[in-house]
């Protein structure tokens, strides 16, 4: 009993204390309590320290009792809520992949913020980039934790909304909201098979638990069942990693200061992707075409992305692409069944990326400084090369390969086009109600006239 509580506490505080920083957090905010960048950041990593501290002391305390690192704890607060039968609990899972996902959060996120208290010093919004980071923090804990998918959903909701306020972090351009646009009906898209997911486990298991659905994949009479809620998940889990066909839209995302296009495009947030599938490794670890689905799609976006990485002329597109093919192969070795080389593939890239995007805007200097390129550097071109001519067939690889393959455009003028002119029809339609009715006309020529006189005033 004395094991289950400590369990308990420390699983409940390992979720509570990212929330418990991100509600202080906007007090400080609301009453300028702090006037000082450092001591902000100095917070932030003193909570990333504690969260650290007590993930190491449950880890060590369960492996050292049950002698082995193939346990799992799942610990249940009670239920969120429940309407006729069909509701959700609030439900944790602690194992050994728990562990490793919340310290490379928590790595990530402290080169993060140190990063940010010198490249983003007297920005205008300094202090709004460490409240969504802090949100971010608390909803990857959530993410990695949660043993329920509702739970999941919320906090994948909460990383998708961080994503597009970074991406418009600066507001002040039209651009930037314009791509940040483009990034949340990237999400919605892949959200929608997301929660279809969802309801369809509801009313099929009547269960989100992602270990009681375990129990419904391994009886044979669910498999169909199982096969669909699958391929569901995994779509609207593998649209957040930039996956085949979702893969136009982080060449828009890297609007956003470098920091967090290093964290979110570079490191943690096009992990999801990999991370969901690894929480739920054993419900198709036995479903032969989800497994081919997963290694298909992998397949398809791995030379894609590899090829859009290659004629991108900024540094930080070229890099956040490169990710999405480490993401694609990861994918395949979680297809293959492969889950701890998956597991160490990703943890590798995400440092291997965060190092990149942080000295990417260093590169000309290290080039100039670096005595293996600059001094003497000679190029050895032969006649071969000095006579190549591109082929037709390449040109047209290259062309498709900078117009994102056309996916870009069929967003643009297939999905969002269209989206936008049912919302002018809505308005004209609203327009002519306005019109029709004299008291709404009235009211507003009294604001315009209200306006006016304090124009002139």
């Amino acid at each position: 009993m004395n094991t289950l509580n400590w369990n308990y506490i420390g699983a409940f505080l390992l979720e509570l204390l990212p929330i418990i920083w991100v509600f202080l957090y906007s007090l400080i905010i609301i009453f300028g309590l702090i006037k000082k960048e450092f001591l902000i950041v100095y917070f932030l990593k003193l909570n990333c320290f504690i969260i650290f501290l007590l993930n190491l002391f449950l880890f060590t305390r369960n492996t050292i009792h049950y002698h082995t690192l193939s346990w799992n704890l799942n610990i249940s607060f009670g239920h969120w809520f429940n309407v006729e039968g069909m509701g959700t609990k609030l439900e944790l899972s602690y194992n050994f992949e728990s562990f490793i996902f919340i310290n490379l959060m928590v790595f990530l996120t402290v080169t993060i913020a140190r990063f940010s208290r010198t490249y983003l010093h007297k920005e205008h919004g300094f202090y709004r980039f460490f409240l969504l980071i802090g949100i971010f923090m608390a909803s990857f804990n959530t993410v990695v934790l949660a043993n329920n998918l509702d739970l999941v959903f919320v906090a994948w909701e909460l990383i998708g909304l961080t994503s597009a306020l970074l991406i418009a972090f600066y507001n002040f351009r039209e651009q930037t909201v314009r791509n940040s646009f483009w990034a949340v009906i990237s999400y919605r898209l892949s959200d929608v098979f997301f929660i279809v997911a969802l309801a369809f486990a509801h009313i099929m298991f009547h269960t989100t638990n992602i270990s009681q659905l375990v129990i419904f994949a391994s009886q044979p009479a669910f498999h169909q069942k199982m096969l669909i809620f699958c391929l569901l998940l995994i779509v609207g889990g593998l649209a957040k990693g930039a996956q085949f066909p979702f893969i136009s839209w982080p060449m828009r995302a890297m609007e956003g200061p470098t920091s967090s296009s290093a964290l979110y495009y570079g490191a943690l947030s096009v992990s999801l992707g990999p991370i969901l599938l690894i929480k739920n490794f054993l419900l198709f670890q036995d479903l032969l075409m989800v497994r081919v689905f997963i290694g298909a799609v992998a397949l398809i976006t791995a030379p894609m992305a590899l090829i859009i990485s290659k004629v991108r002329s900024d540094m930080k597109s070229t890099l956040a692409y490169s990710s999405i093919f480490h993401i694609s192969i990861i994918c395949l070795e979680i297809a293959l069944g492969l889950k701890w080389l998956a597991i160490f593939h990703l943890v590798s890239n995400a440092f291997i990326r965060i190092d990149q995007f942080l000295s990417s805007l260093n590169v000309i200097q290290d080039f100039y400084e670096n005595p293996l390129f600059f001094p003497g550097a000679k190029l050895n071109i032969s006649n071969s090369d000095k006579n190549f001519q591109s082929s037709r067939f390449q040109k047209k690889i290259y062309h498709l390969a900078v117009n994102g393959f056309g996916f870009d455009w069929f967003i643009q003028n297939k999905v969002i086009g269209r989206w936008l002119s049912v919302l002018y029809i809505i308005e004209s339609a609203e327009d002519k109600f306005v019109k029709l009715d004299p008291m709404i006309k009235d009211h507003q020529d009294e604001n315009l006239n209200q306006e006016n006189l304090w124009n002139l005033s």
